[in-house]
Order: structure tokens, then C-alpha cells, then sequence
């Protein structure tokens, strides 16, 4: 996308819900965003020479506690720790840390502390990542069996 007002060209991995080829496969390889905006310069320096002139570049990622916001996060990151906040509580709980499980349209079912528990995605205010603390919470044990759990706001307790 190019800016005119800010003479702009910003790159991100996932453009309209599409992954952009190559920026995030270098961003998911843990190529840090200097380095892929330093090689997309030199690119371009090639193949645009008067675009370098009139624009700058800047790439950006989501980084590591990437925001939640579509069912095809949740499904992109399926086993992954993440924090959800709701807008009202559910079954009295209103924070949630759990990994993910399944996700469809309508809900997202996260195991947290053995027990899973679905949250309607209406019902999110918001939800990220969170990977820094994916080594001191308890691994799951039923979050491959959430894709036969799907009654919104029902809790399955590990026997």
C-alpha cells in the first residue's frame, strides 16, 4: 500500500487476511523486520529505482503476543497459549488463559487449568498470544479432543 500523505510504502505479513509471500515466511523464521525491510530495499532499489525516491519503506509484524481477532487466528494458532478478556463474564469468569483448541464462526474453546471452555467470539473484547508464559502453564491434555466440544459456555472438567 502506498501513502501518498506520509510518502509511505508499509509492509505487513498479512495484508486483508491474506499472508504476503516471503515477508512472513522470513517473519515467522524469526528473520528479524530490519533485516527483511533491508533486503526489500536493495530489491527495490533494482527493480523500483524513481519508487525509492518518492517513498520510504517500513516492515512491521504483529510480533509474538499477536492479537486474536478472526476465527482463522484461532485456527492458524490451534495449540498455542492465549489470553482472552470478554465483555461480560462467562459462568462468573470474565479472563481466560488456555491453550486453543477448536475454533469455529461463532466460538473458540481454550483448555485452561485441564477443564475446556468455549467463548463466543461476539463475547471477546479482546485476545492474544501469549507465548511467554507457554512454559510455566501446564501443557494441555484435552485440547485435541475440542473439536467434539462445541455447546458455547460449557466447561468439561478432566476426569
Amino acid at each position: 500500500m502506498i501513502n501518498r500523505k506520509y510518502a509511505a510504502l508499509m509492509l505487513s505479513p498479512i495484508s486483508d487476511g491474506n499472508l504476503v509471500p516471503g515477508v512472513e515466511s522470513a517473519l515467522e523464521k524469526g528473520i528479524p523486520c530490519v533485516n527483511v525491510n533491508d533486503g526489500l530495499i536493495a530489491w527495490m532499489d533494482v527493480e523500483f529505482t524513481s519508487l525509492r525516491e518518492e517513498v520510504s519503506l517500513e516492515v512491521s509484524s504483529p510480533g509474538l503476543e499477536r492479537p486474536l481477532t478472526k476465527p482463522e487466528h484461532y485456527h492458524r494458532f490451534a495449540g498455542r497459549l492465549c489470553r482472552i478478556q470478554t465483555r461480560m463474564p462467562i459462568n462468573g469468569q470474565k479472563r481466560f488463559k488456555g491453550w486453543i483448541g477448536d475454533a469455529t464462526g461463532e466460538a473458540v474453546t481454550v483448555e485452561e487449568d485441564g477443564i475446556l471452555k468455549t467463548v463466543p467470539l461476539d463475547a471477546i473484547q479482546k485476545a492474544r498470544l501469549a507465548p511467554f508464559d507457554e512454559e510455566k502453564t501446564p501443557k494441555p491434555r484435552l485440547v485435541a479432543s475440542a473439536a467434539t466440544h462445541k455447546t458455547a459456555g460449557v466447561e468439561k472438567s478432566v476426569d
